[in-house]
């Protein structure tokens, strides 16, 4: 009877040990179910990722020499593109040359969209070649459009000097090689009275 009292009594001293053992976490350190178990997969480091292409950094502003080759390449078109208006008839697409055009690629990006907006039609950057390779320009010319060839060379903050053609074919073209803008304030006008301009 002694020794059946006896185990008892330490089978309910071991059921309270072990009850205390998971109740309270061991010296200095923390219970199981307090901290999550460190994740195998580092998204505490993607976190901060997804958060980094969630806001990209912002792109860089554009150079104020490029902004003002951008106002000046707009002022050419704004020039050219009236000229001998019945060029422009029956197009269905505007082809820019900018080749030797002192503008980054942005920029040539906006001038292609300022072109759009002002003619009513597509405007895309192309070289003759391109064109001829497409088949859209042959010996009879530029049937469904009007290639655009402009040249522009900033000299100084106020002043540039540029070149531009009209085509839509050999007897249907016109333009100047000589040509050159002045800034007043935030407004580039072209020196009519300083150039030549050619019709073919």
């Amino acid at each position: 009877m002694a020794k059946k009292a006896a185990a008892l009594f330490c089978a309910a001293l071991c059921a309270a040990a072990l009850a205390a053992c998971r109740a309270e976490p061991p010296a200095g350190g923390f219970a199981a179910s307090s901290q999550p178990a460190p994740s195998s997969n580092g998204s505490e480091i993607l976190e901060g990722d997804a958060s980094e292409a969630e806001n990209p950094p912002q792109e860089a502003e554009r150079s104020e020499e490029d902004q003002m080759a951008l106002a000046a390449g707009k002022a050419v078109f704004d020039w050219i593109y009236p000229l001998d208006s019945a060029l422009n008839s029956d197009i269905a697409l505007i082809a820019v040359d900018m080749t030797a055009f002192d503008l980054s690629e942005n920029g040539k990006e906006d001038l292609l969209q300022y072109i759009e907006e002002q003619s009513g039609y597509p405007a895309r950057e192309a070289t003759a070649e391109q064109l001829e390779d497409e088949g859209l320009l042959d010996e009879d010319g530029f049937q469904n459009g009007i290639l655009l060839t402009m040249s522009l060379s900033m000299e100084g903050e106020d002043r540039a000097a540029f070149s531009a053609s009209k085509y839509r074919s050999s007897l249907g073209a016109v333009g100047t090689n000589n040509g050159t803008l002045k800034r007043d304030g935030d407004t580039w006008t072209i020196d009519a009275e300083q150039m030549d301009v050619w019709i073919s």
